[in-house]
């Protein structure tokens, strides 16, 4: 049974972010909303903490597929907007929040904390060349 009026929410929270082509991964979020229905994502940004710190480790990884987008572009609005208006029957409002990074006293504490608490910085270490001898 269908109840009328409920609305379908759409939540990413650090996930749609990954997705390779950003156009599909709009497109199959619009496809879930129905009329009325709201999305919210949250992603890093590319001058957050966290966009800084992948920027970093980049230098020292494989280059990315051509065919891919970077990750932080979910977290410029003027992107996401984009993304939006090309679905059919979508209109969209944006507002931006930020939270506050933790606090490290080290260098170090800061990439402990990142290669543990932050998903894909192991697979990134893992990626790392042997060869380069280096992890930032």
């Amino acid at each position: 049974m269908r109840r009328r009026g409920l609305r379908r929410i759409v939540l990413s929270t650090f996930g749609c972010m990954f997705a390779p082509r950003h156009a599909v991964a709009a497109h199959e979020i619009a496809r879930v909303l129905r009329p009325g229905g709201r999305m919210r994502i949250c992603s890093w940004t590319p001058d957050g903490t966290t966009g800084q710190f992948f920027r970093e480790i980049g230098r020292y990884l494989p280059p990315p597929s051509p065919l891919s987008e970077p990750p932080t572009l979910w977290g410029v609005e003027s992107h996401v907007a984009q993304l939006f208006r090309r679905q059919p029957g979508s209109s969209s409002s944006s507002s931006a929040r930020s939270s506050r990074a933790p606090h490290f006293d080290s260098a170090e504490e800061a990439v402990e904390y990142m290669t543990n608490e932050v998903r894909p910085a192991p697979c990134s270490r893992a990626a790392t060349p042997e060869t380069s001898g280096r992890w930032p």
